[in-house]
Order: C-alpha cells, then structure tokens, then sequence
C-alpha cells in the first residue's frame, strides 16, 4: 500500500461519509493495521449531540 497514495483517498471519503476522524497505524512490526474512526451524533436540532467512536 503506497500511503501517499491512499491518505488523500481516506481523508476524502471520510469527509464524504461525515466522519469527525479517521486514523490509521500501520504496525509493521506484526504485519497488523489498525483503524480508528469518529463520527458525530447529529440531534434533531441539527446540533452535534455526541460523539461515536470505533
């Protein structure tokens, strides 16, 4: 994975889904990568009521 190629992909798509934060770690050590993303919570009014995180 070339990561200058895929970073701008990312950042882009997680724009486009309404993520808060996407991160990612690439743990060459044990061959693992590990994702971790936000979005916000969205009220009734419209407001950011919360935050989800995985």
């Amino acid at each position: 994975m070339d990561w200058a190629v895929q970073e701008p992909v990312l950042a882009a798509e997680a724009e486009r889904l309404g993520f808060e934060y996407i991160q990612v770690s690439d743990l060459k050590a044990d061959n693992k990568m590990i994702i971790v993303t936000t979005a916000p919570i969205i009220d009734s009014e419209g407001n950011i009521a919360s935050v989800l995180g995985v």
